[in-house]
């Protein structure tokens, strides 16, 4: 094999949605020993990319918000994941022949975050029916549907502030992934040993999610409690895409009712660890 030429990578996002390091990357690159860099262009207009992403050098790059459906167009090819997501967070360049340019290949990792994050705190993935929740209808929400559909959880279910929003993303989605709304103390054919929380970490839960949410964990504890008399332990997790502040509103809920409960960073690390796997 030839020389590894250096690459220059770069996270685009707005300010605040930019303000992680370039750190992680760049310490995964000297630890499998390539030369590449990675930094960081804050920017909340996707024609400020156009010519970095399409220059001789250029090796990748991650994208937050707001970028992340904006930078579609402007790429060769889409994933499948990250069609069925609806929204991008890694480009890839990929070679096609020597001498002309490479094709941008638009990839989610934020999914394979998510999964990683549950298989380390041992939650695995599924052949039977079991039933999991998402808070929250953004962009994280879909890739949060994506990953425990992908563990075979099924319903899934949906706590958001606004149905019409919900049933607009959950319209996208095959009919076999099995998505339900729930709205205020809405009974649940069963119910969700995992929980994602896709909301904001620093402000108060909305409070007509909040009753929801705290409905279902009180359900929970009522099933556990007959459930311990039997002998049978059911474990729940929740898992916080919000990385501030370290505990969230929506995590001391869950810790309070039992649940086990896994932060935001975690998630970030692990689609930063599968990010990497593609910069080559």
């Amino acid at each position: 094999m030839g020389e590894i030429k250096p690459k220059k990578f770069a996270l685009f996002g707005s300010l605040i949605s930019a303000s992680r390091s370039p750190a992680l990357h760049n310490s995964l690159f000297v630890q499998t020993g390539l030369p590449h860099e990675y930094g960081r262009l804050e920017t909340t207009n996707v024609e400020d990319v156009k010519d970095f992403i399409r220059s001789p050098d250029f090796g990748g790059a991650s994208v937050t918000i707001p970028l992340k459906l904006d930078i579609m167009p402007l790429l060769d090819k889409i994933s499948h994941e990250a069609e069925v997501i609806g929204a991008v967070n890694t480009i890839v360049p990929v070679a096609v022949k020597e001498g002309k340019p490479s094709r941008l290949i638009g990839y989610n990792t934020d999914w394979q975050g998510m999964v990683r994050s549950l298989r380390n705190a041992g939650v695995h993935s599924l052949a039977g029916d079991a039933s999991a929740v998402v808070v929250g209808g953004g962009g994280t929400a879909r890739a949060a549907i994506y990953a425990l559909h992908s563990m075979g959880y099924s319903p899934i279910y949906v706590v958001g502030r606004t149905p019409s929003k919900l049933q607009s993303m959950i319209s996208t989605f095959p009919t076999g992934y099995n998505i339900r709304i729930v709205q205020g103390n809405e009974k649940l054919d069963t119910v969700p040993h995992i929980a994602i929380g896709t909301i904001p970490g620093d402000r108060p839960i909305e409070p007509e999610m909040r009753e929801t949410v705290c409905h279902m964990f009180e359900r929970a504890q009522e099933v556990d409690t007959e459930d311990a008399r039997t002998g049978d332990k059911s474990r729940r997790v929740l898992l916080e895409m919000a990385y501030k502040p370290s505990v969230t509103p929506l995590m001391q809920l869950a810790a309070d009712a039992g649940w086990t409960t896994i932060p935001g960073l975690e998630a970030l690390v692990g689609q930063g660890v599968h990010q990497v796997s593609y910069f080559r």
